[in-house]
């Protein structure tokens, strides 16, 4: 009989919520099973197993209703859904939340087995661990007294190497390096980067992690990971751990756990998910972190979160529905949302978040693959500023029914704030830092010249340099602000690194590629606030974590045509608008062509300009403008 068949007989009654199940009959000399049909109405009592789809060299042919089956070790592999039934697989799919909420267990396999991994050896530590803190009964708030006893002591295990990876060495502390290269390992898995786990974890009552015979709880694994997540916070934080509390090797070990960003995230969306009381979890927001998952199919990207989303989305597999359909229907319903801005997924959408040609979506749209690519990182246009939240734009223009989707095009009113007139190359790693350094001071200098009164309260250009880097206006007053410090030094550090580059030792000394005549007032000046003193601040202050921010992606600095400056992506250019637009969280940025306007990105502007063209609107003075994105 041909697998297709034993499928064939055994046909999946829709309303009745029916799935397959594997009921194991004997594991030798050959794996035996059969497939049973369930219905999820009956409360039926069975495990689950989730594994890492994709590619695997180790196949072996199972019988399946005395049929023939070639499979991965995981066995469930392509088994309980006929996988080249895109019908089937379309309604089986959301289904996944009634089927990870009514499990007993769900087994997660880690990997391709291979016998040169580290899993057995990281399982083996972190349950370690797991032991020490229940033994010391310390919660997640750590006291100093009980940090050095739970990471002493662990299993000592080799590390095993890998081509290509970067391990840490060290001659005093061998056992401890070798823990931290086994932990670091297990981190980088490809298991972490898949979508559809999300929903595995998250609705799963109980999870169990295993790689042979190696297993460990989802419970430990998380109450491990947060522990060392609040612990390191509490190192940062001031006078709240004494000195040499646990050593450096100690704290390399619980960093090495607080890389674990996706089990840190799951505990959180567990707890949300799982809470007593009314379910009050509207997670239609989950997407923003899922959209960074790898996903096999690139319509997963949406479908895969869809259960535990609560988007009305049902999964189409059929090539008559490309992904960016798929994509455009995810966009209209996120309009829907009653507790979000309808147009808050712009903000990872535009050129700055990869090439939407690329893929065949539209510049309004959420470009998932390359979002994925680059790990779910955004373009920061924003220094943090401890203590202050930063504005939410959606409700300040218009009226949520002027927005809507038709097609390809996104229509909604926007409210015009300032437009592009001169922008500077681009800061990033791989570009010429001089260059840019040079260009800033000149658009300085020209602004400084342009304004009529640059001593006047906010108009010096450097207040409003430094108020673009914070999206909020710095008082013209206070010139010994830590905002304004922090921003000056990012300037000196990278004249330094240039000057390190070209293997100078002093920051008067003059690179010949630097163009000496420019802008010499604005280079003094800034060096004189910078030098000023960060004494009594808690919160960082680091000047290469700051530039790395914003040179990681690759960011320009901008003039604006009314004297102001802006922090904007590499992508844009001279007369690309800064708009507001209705049902928008952020600031966004578009550029015209032709009939029709395309997304460039987010950008990072002075908030109380942008509040000064919503006064005017207000008055009468300006109106808003209908808006049609490509």
């Amino acid at each position: 009989m041909h697998p297709d068949l034993v499928y064939a007989s055994i046909p999946l009654d829709r309303p009745q919520k029916n799935i397959r199940l594997i009921e194991i009959l004997e594991t030798s000399p050959q794996l035996r099973c059969r497939l049973i049909k369930v219905s999820l109405l009956n409360n039926s009592v069975f495990c689950a197993l989730s594994y890492v789809w994709g590619a695997s060299r180790y196949h072996e042919d199972i019988a399946v209703d005395d049929v023939s089956f070639s499979v991965t070790k995981s066995i469930a592999d392509a088994l309980y859904i006929n996988q080249v039934d895109n019908t089937e697989k379309g309604y089986q799919a959301p289904l996944m939340k009634d089927i990870y909420s009514s499990v007993q267990v769900t087994f997660c396999s880690l990997d391709a087995i291979s016998s040169t991994s580290n899993i057995p050896s990281t399982i083996d530590i972190i349950r370690e661990i797991s032991s020490h803190i229940d033994r010391r009964h310390a919660n997640t708030r750590a006291e100093a007294v009980a940090v050095a006893d739970i990471l002493d002591n662990l299993p000592i295990h080799r590390f095993l190497i890998k081509v290509g990876y970067e391990s840490r060495k060290s001659k005093k502390h061998p056992r401890e390096a070798s823990q931290v290269n086994i932990i670091n390992d297990f981190s980088r898995l490809q298991y972490y980067e898949r979508a559809w786990i999300v929903q595995e974890l998250v609705l799963s009552k109980e999870v169990m992690i295993y790689y042979l015979a190696s297993s460990i709880s989802l419970e430990a694994f998380m109450r491990v990971v947060n522990w060392a997540s609040e612990l390191l916070k509490e190192s940062h934080a001031p006078s709240s751990l004494p000195e040499r509390a646990f050593s450096q090797e100690q704290h390399m070990i619980a960093k090495s756990l607080n890389e674990f960003k996706t089990i840190r995230q799951i505990h959180n969306l567990r707890r949300m998910y799982h809470c007593e009381g009314p379910k009050v979890h509207e997670m239609r927001f989950l997407w923003v972190w899922g959209a960074s998952f790898w996903a096999t199919n690139p319509k997963d990207h949406v479908y895969a979160l869809c259960s535990i989303t609560n988007l009305d989305i049902e999964p189409r597999y059929d090539e008559s529905v490309s992904f960016a359909d798929a994509y455009i229907e995810f966009c209209v319903e996120q309009t829907k949302s009653p507790l979000y801005g309808p147009l808050h997924f712009l903000q990872y959408a535009g050129l700055s978040n990869g090439d939407p040609a690329k893929v065949g979506i539209p510049t309004w749209v959420p470009n998932f693959p390359d979002w994925a690519e680059a790990y779910g990182g955004q373009l920061n246009v924003c220094l943090s500023h401890p203590g202050r939240r930063a504005k939410l734009w959606k409700d300040c223009i218009g009226r949520v029914e002027d927005v809507s989707i038709r097609d390809r095009s996104l229509l909604t009113t926007s409210l015009p704030v300032d437009c592009i007139s001169d922008i500077s190359p681009i800061l990033h790693p791989k570009q010429d830092m001089s260059n840019f350094l040079c260009y800033v001071y000149k658009m300085l200098n020209d602004a400084f010249v342009a304004s009529e009164t640059p001593y006047r309260k906010d108009s010096h250009p450097f207040l409003k340099l430094a108020s673009a880097f914070y999206h909020a206006r710095i008082p013209g007053t206070v010139w010994n602000a830590i905002e304004l410090i922090r921003v000056a030094r990012l300037f000196p550090y990278l004249h330094l690194s240039i000057l390190a580059l070209g293997k100078r030792n002093s920051y008067e000394e003059t690179l010949e590629t630097f163009r000496t005549t420019s802008a010499p007032y604005f280079r003094c000046s800034v060096r004189n606030i910078s030098e000023k003193s960060f004494e009594g601040v808690d919160w960082p202050r680091n000047s290469f974590d700051d530039l790395n921010r914003f040179s990681s992606k690759g960011i320009r600095v901008a003039r604006t045509i009314g004297n102001e400056f802006a922090v904007v992506p590499s992508e844009t250019v001279a007369g690309v608008q800064i708009v507001l637009f209705t049902g928008c969280y952020d600031l966004p940025l578009i550029r015209k062509v032709e009939e029709h306007y395309i997304s460039i990105g987010r950008v990072g502007f002075a908030e109380e300009t942008v509040e000064k063209r919503i006064n005017e609107h207000k008055a009468g003075h300006t109106e808003v403008e209908f808006k049609e994105l490509h």
